[in-house]
C-alpha cells in the first residue's frame, strides 16, 4: 500500500534479538528471501535462530529512532532446512522502557512462503518485537515490519469572503472544515494553533475578529471565523499549524 516501508529489509529499522543460535545464525540473515551464498560461510544459515527454544522468552525486535506507524509483520521460515516460528505475539514500546502487549498471530509452515499480519489498528511505537509463541522444528524465521512515518508538522490557509460577517450586527461566524493534507495516525490527534494573516475590513467600524479551531481529528478539524458588533468583515485569511504532541518525539 501507498507509503509502506519495509523496514529490515531496507535497512531502516535497527534489529536486535534475544539469542542467537551463534554467529552463523545471527539476526544479520533475518532479512526476508535471503538465502546464504558464496560470499557466507557454508554453515551459515539462511535465517536468523534462537540459541534455545525456550519460548516465548525468544524475540526480535525492529526499532526506529523515532516514533513510526507500524502496519504489519512478515514472516518467513528457514530457507535451509525445515524450521520456521507456526505462531508469535507482538510486543511495542514508544518509549523504549515500557512494552505494551500486542496481537498474537498464526505464521508459517513452510521454509519459504512470506506470511503477512496486518494489524488491524496501526501501532505507533518506536520499537516492535516479535516473541515466537510456536514453532516447527527450532525457532527460526525470517522477518520484517511493516511501517509507515507521519510528519510532525503541517501547515496551511484558509480564505473567507463576504458572508454574514460583511454585514449585520452582534456575533457571527463562517466554518470551514480544513483536511490536513496528509492524514495523522490513527489515535494521534495533533494541536492545531491558528493566527490572522489578511483582513480587509471596512474603515468606519471598529475592526473585532477571530480565528480558531474545533473538532480536531487525526484528519482535520474546523476552523472558526468570528466577528461581533458592528464590524464590516470583507474578506480574511486564516493560517493554521497542526503539530503533533511532544510526547511523540
Amino acid at each position: 500500500m501507498s507509503g509502506e516501508i519495509f523496514g529490515n529489509t531496507y535497512g531502516c529499522l535497527n534489529v536486535r534479538s534475544s539469542s542467537n543460535f551463534n554467529a552463523e545464525h545471527s539476526v544479520e540473515y533475518g532479512l526476508i528471501n535471503y538465502n546464504k551464498g558464496n560470499d557466507t560461510p557454508k554453515t551459515a544459515s539462511s535465517s536468523w535462530c534462537a540459541l534455545t527454544n525456550d519460548a516465548p522468552n525468544q524475540w526480535v525486535t525492529l526499532s526506529s529512532t523515532e516514533p513510526v506507524e507500524f502496519v504489519g509483520i512478515r514472516t518467513q521460515g528457514r530457507g535451509d532446512f525445515d524450521q520456521w516460528v507456526t505462531s508469535y505475539q507482538v510486543k511495542y514500546t514508544l518509549d523504549g522502557s515500557n512494552w505494551n502487549t500486542g496481537p498474537s498471530f498464526n505464521a508459517n509452515t513452510d521454509r519459504n512462503t512470506i506470511i503477512t499480519n496486518r494489524f488491524d489498528t496501526p501501532i505507533i511505537a518506536r520499537s516492535i518485537a516479535i516473541h515466537p509463541l510456536t514453532f516447527f522444528g527450532h525457532i527460526s524465521m525470517r522477518f520484517d515490519a511493516i511501517f509507515k512515518t507521519f510528519p510532525r508538522m503541517q501547515t496551511g490557509t484558509v480564505k473567507h469572503e463576504g458572508g454574514p460577517l460583511a454585514s449585520g450586527m452582534g456575533e457571527r461566524t463562517v466554518d470551514y472544515k480544513v483536511v490536513f493534507p496528509k492524514a495523522f495516525p490513527v489515535g494521534v490527534i495533533p494541536n492545531v494553533t491558528t493566527a490572522v494573516q489578511l483582513i480587509d475590513s471596512s474603515n468606519l467600524k471598529n475592526l473585532r475578529i477571530n480565528i480558531g479551531q474545533k473538532d480536531v481529528t487525526n484528519t482535520g478539524f474546523t476552523i472558526v471565523f468570528k466577528t461581533w458588533f458592528d464590524t464590516q468583515l470583507f474578506a480574511a485569511t486564516g493560517t493554521w499549524f497542526a503539530f503533533v504532541k511532544p510526547e511523540y518525539f
